[in-house]
């Protein structure tokens, strides 16, 4: 599933800011994986604290991609929703990564097709918001996957 015609009108720097992002995540992320395959292959043998270090990194890592939903159903509790991988709302947005943005998505799209133009700006406002979270995780997640690959 792609943005369904949003980009046109998100601000395109924003989503430049995010592609650079992504790119330098998997630029990152490539040594990061091989490193971790080499110790899970006993290629690479490593101490019990490296290894709880990178276990706790790991854990880390999973964290900056965990946001806090802003639909609060006790005042006193958080809800935590995993940005990339989480159950979506929208049916049709099963099955795809990033629901949270994908969902404003597809009601954004509905808003557009019933004429809800109120309901369309809001839904733009949670695409951008859902745009900059994201992009927030990933550059949080790039300081993680900066590790010295020696024992």
């Amino acid at each position: 599933m792609k943005l369904e015609g949003v980009t046109k009108f998100i601000n395109n720097t924003k989503l430049d800011l995010l592609q650079k992002s992504l790119e330098r995540f998997h630029k990152l992320s490539i040594p990061f994986q091989q490193f971790i395959n080499a110790v899970n292959n006993g290629k690479m043998p490593i101490s019990l604290i490296k290894r709880e270090q990178i276990n706790q990194r790991l854990l880390l890592l999973e964290r900056c991609f965990l946001i806090t939903n802003v639909d609060k159903t006790d005042e006193n509790r958080e809800n935590r929703r995993h940005s990339i991988f989480s159950a979506p709302i929208e049916e049709e947005n099963s099955g795809y990564p990033f629901p949270f943005m994908l969902d404003s998505v597809i009601r954004w799209k509905r808003a557009i097709n019933s004429n809800n133009h109120f309901e369309a700006k809001l839904e733009l406002q949670q695409i951008s918001l859902a745009i900059s979270w994201i992009q927030y995780g990933i550059e949080c997640a790039q300081d993680l996957l900066k590790i010295e690959l020696d024992n």
